[in-house]
């Protein structure tokens, strides 16, 4: 699981960093990585509403995320359905403790 806060339409770049340095070649995209899970958890500040095409931002939230996707598949990599938390900078804390709790739930399925 990569947990981040998106930043300017991207992941932090310590994140990147981490990337560049663990995901070498004969390793990442060797075998050590074939079939693994990888689900993106991300906060935005923006209300979903604003990620879409013809929105504020453009583009939706998973077109933001297709390089980090896209890595995954190409590592092999099984992606599951990102958990994304959209308008931070305006949520309340029962919002909160609602976005943490649907977060537990999916973190304790199995199907998911």
């Amino acid at each position: 699981m990569w947990k981040f806060p998106m930043y300017w339409f991207s992941g932090p770049s310590l994140l990147k960093k981490w990337q560049d340095l663990v995901l070498e070649h004969g390793w990442a995209y060797g075998h050590a990585l074939d079939g693994k899970e990888l689900m993106l958890a991300v906060t935005v500040g923006a209300s979903e509403e604003e990620y879409r095409v013809g929105g504020k931002q453009g583009h939706t939230i998973n077109e933001y995320l297709f390089p980090m996707t896209r890595t995954a598949k190409y590592t092999r990599m099984k992606v599951l359905k990102p958990f994304i938390v959209d308008g931070v900078f305006r949520i309340s804390d029962s919002e909160l403790m609602s976005e943490a709790q649907r977060y537990y739930q999916i973190l304790n399925d199995p199907n998911y």
